[in-house]
């Protein structure tokens, strides 16, 4: 399976006129299919970690003139109410938005691939 992990911003859905949408940053791994979130605040790890299994009707979305950020859309029907319909994240970097685009569309190949 794909391995990947490295510091994104989660953007908050429903935010503040005013606010900066992807003021969370979150410490971010992929890896066997899921992608793991844990908040960071002031370079430590806080909060609970969130688990996305990546193989339970999230598909991943991403526009091509905003390479540094990607979407992560549930589309299952078996979606668990606790859960958001979709996650948005970004990248630093236009070069790492596009290698966590890869790695994802790679899980989902991955995955695709398993009986």
């Amino acid at each position: 399976g794909v391995v990947h992990s490295g510091v994104l911003r989660k953007k908050k859905e429903g935010h503040g006129v005013f606010e900066d949408p992807y003021k969370l940053s979150v410490l971010a791994r992929l890896e066997g299919g899921v992608l793991q979130l844990r908040i960071v605040h002031n370079g430590e790890v806080v909060g609970l970690e969130e688990l996305y299994d990546l193989s339970q009707g999230w598909q991943l979305a991403h526009r091509d003139d905003k390479p540094d950020r990607f979407t992560l859309v549930h589309k299952g029907p078996s979606r668990d109410p606790s859960m958001p319909a979709q996650i948005t994240l970004r990248a630093a970097s236009k070069a790492e938005g596009q290698l966590w685009i890869e790695k994802l569309a790679l899980t989902a190949q991955w995955m695709a691939g398993q009986p």
